[in-house]
C-alpha cells in the first residue's frame, strides 16, 4: 500500500466556504449587534402606541438583523420617514438611515455587496 499523498507546504491555507451565519458573526461585531438591539428596543417602545401606518412601516425593523434593517429602511421614501408618528420614531428612523448611508452605502464596495444580497 502506498503512503497517503501529502500537500506541499505552501503556507496557503484553503478557506472553507462561509455560511450566512458565519458571515454575519465575522463581519458584525458584538458591539454592533448590541447597539442595534438597543436601537430596536427604543424603536419598539416608541411604536407601541403609534398609528397603524407607522407600525406597519417600522415594526419589521424591530426584528431584523442590522443589515436587513438597513436594506428595509433604505426603501422608505423621505416623505414616509417624515410622516412617521410620533416624532421620536421619525428621528430614530432618520438617524439610522443617515448612519447607514454614511457608514455603509457611501462605500462603493459595501453598497455593491449589499445590493447583490438584497436581490438574492
Amino acid at each position: 500500500m502506498s503512503p497517503p499523498v501529502r500537500a506541499r507546504a505552501t503556507g496557503h491555507v484553503p478557506l472553507r466556504p462561509r455560511t450566512q451565519w458565519q458571515w454575519h458573526h465575522s463581519v458584525l461585531s458584538q458591539r454592533v449587534q448590541g447597539k442595534h438591539q438597543l436601537w430596536q428596543a427604543m424603536l419598539k417602545a416608541e411604536i407601541r402606541h403609534a398609528p397603524h401606518a407607522t407600525r406597519a412601516l417600522c415594526d419589521p425593523a424591530t426584528r431584523l438583523n442590522p443589515i436587513d434593517t438597513m436594506l428595509l429602511l433604505r426603501q422608505l421614501q423621505p416623505e414616509q420617514v417624515a410622516s412617521l408618528s410620533p416624532p421620536a420614531v421619525a428621528r430614530l428612523v432618520a438617524t439610522f438611515r443617515e448612519r447607514a448611508e454614511t457608514l455603509v452605502f457611501a462605500n462603493p464596495l459595501l453598497r455593491e455587496a449589499l445590493s447583490q444580497t438584497a436581490s438574492v
